[in-house]
């Protein structure tokens, strides 16, 4: 699971990019890299981008992915903008996250494009 964590200071984005397979167990690591990036940069925006992954999670790991990130101190007021893996499971388990945040108060939304990702996270 190659992955990246790193904060663009033009945006103020936590940039997440991944790719290989992601499996449930590595999500704890990619949590926690995010919120020290989050939390070092005091930054409130975050891209998830998924599109050079394939994502071996169930819906179940995904909605404890909420917890984790709460767990982790990311702050609830955090806008999140996730670009899904390029399968239609993929798509699904990104669409039921975004459900996932909306009902707890969080700002999530997903998208195709990285551009459109960004455009959204500056609004």
């Amino acid at each position: 699971m190659p992955l990246t964590v790193s904060y663009e200071p033009t945006s103020g984005v936590v940039e997440l990019s991944m790719s290989g397979v992601v499996f449930a167990e590595e999500l704890p690591e990619v949590v926690r890299m995010t919120a020290a990036q989050a939390e070092e940069h005091d930054a409130h925006l975050s891209l998830s981008d998924y599109s050079q992954a394939t994502v071996e999670s169930s819906p179940f790991d995904v909605f404890g992915l909420h917890q984790l990130q709460l767990d982790e101190g990311l702050d609830p007021s955090i806008r999140v903008a996730v670009i899904p893996p390029l399968s239609d499971r993929g798509e699904q388990l990104a669409d039921f996250y975004k459900v996932i945040c909306s009902n707890r108060g969080w700002t999530a939304a997903v998208f195709r494009d990285r551009q459109e990702a960004i455009a959204w996270l500056s609004e």
